[in-house]
């Protein structure tokens, strides 16, 4: 009987916890600064971006096209709606995403991965025609930077020729990063993805390395290493505006959904704990782990319980 109403006590606390969310309606947290992308778990600093990317007819092979869908649609999910994108895609020809750039929000990134799922690899690598459409969208926006992936040298204008192209149009010293795809082996690739990134001022990114990605508990919202209401109510706080250092905004993400919004993801919480018809948290939970895809603002995270 004592542990009934305790139960019954513990159940409309949760339940006084929800009320309370609906009545103050906390928006969605915004906690990322909007000034980068996280590209499998990489951090390229910028507020505008333009995702040149190679889907020449080798990208058809061993599902390498697929994978460059799977990790470039993570960092579009990265992007606030403060910022701005759009997606150049070369072979033969290039295709655009859009004819301008366009605010990152969650209906254009959803249009923008449909757009590269939909391309067909085909034809040589003209990366300076790619190159060329994407300084053009970009013209003098600042704080703005190319992101390019290859799985070779360029063909067949070659690496010189590619890159005294893209020096003539990039009046404005745009950086261009590179990205190396993690099944990616051709050293050529390599090779020219660190001269292109060297002659522009960029990042080379080697996603076939480890990954610099923080690990952490999914509902760990507090960082002690549990998950319990406390957990349920930092997440509130946080909406509310009533707390202002949350330790990893990732970890507040209950229902997986690539957003931190406190009434959806502190009623997610409160029924797993409360409620055996709830789902069960989607890893990684309930121990320490890594976000399949790039976490919400992983730099958020560096205070977290785990190691």
């Amino acid at each position: 009987m004592r542990l009934s109403r305790i139960a019954v006590g513990t159940g409309r606390c949760a339940a006084l916890i929800i009320l309370l969310a609906i009545i103050l309606t906390p928006g969605r947290t915004e906690a990322c600064d909007g000034q980068s992308v996280f590209v499998g778990g990489h951090r390229i600093e910028g507020e505008s971006f333009v995702f040149c990317l190679d889907r020449s007819v080798s990208m058809g092979w061993g599902g390498l096209y697929s994978e460059q869908v799977d990790v470039f649609s993570a960092a579009l999910r990265s992007l606030q709606p403060t910022q701005t994108f759009s997606i150049v895609t070369f072979g033969d020809s290039t295709s655009k995403f859009s004819f301008s750039l366009v605010a990152a929000t969650p209906t254009n990134v959803n249009a923008a991965i449909a757009f590269m799922a939909n391309q067909q690899p085909e034809g040589f690598s003209e990366m300076g025609s790619g190159l060329l459409e994407s300084l053009l969208l970009l013209g003098d926006t600042p704080n703005s930077a190319i992101i390019a992936t290859a799985d070779g040298y360029p063909y067949p204008a070659g690496t010189a020729a590619t890159l005294a192209f893209a020096a003539q149009f990039n009046t404005q010293n745009v950086p261009i990063h590179g990205v190396l795809l993690p099944s990616i082996v051709n050293i050529a690739a390599v090779e020219f993805l660190g001269v292109l990134t060297s002659a522009f001022g960029g990042t080379y990114v080697d996603l076939s390395a480890p990954s610099p990605l923080p690990s952490f508990i999914r509902g760990d919202a507090n960082g002690d290493g549990t998950v319990n209401l406390a957990d349920a109510i930092e997440i509130l706080q946080i909406g509310f505006g009533l707390s202002t250092s949350p330790t990893c905004l990732a970890a507040h993400d209950v229902n997986a959904d690539d957003a931190v919004e406190a009434i959806a993801d502190a009623v997610t919480l409160l029924g797993t704990l409360f409620l055996t018809t709830f789902p069960p948290i989607a890893e990684p939970h309930p121990s320490c782990g890594l976000e399949p895809v790039d976490p919400i603002c992983p730099e958020t995270c560096e205070a977290q319980f785990c190691p």
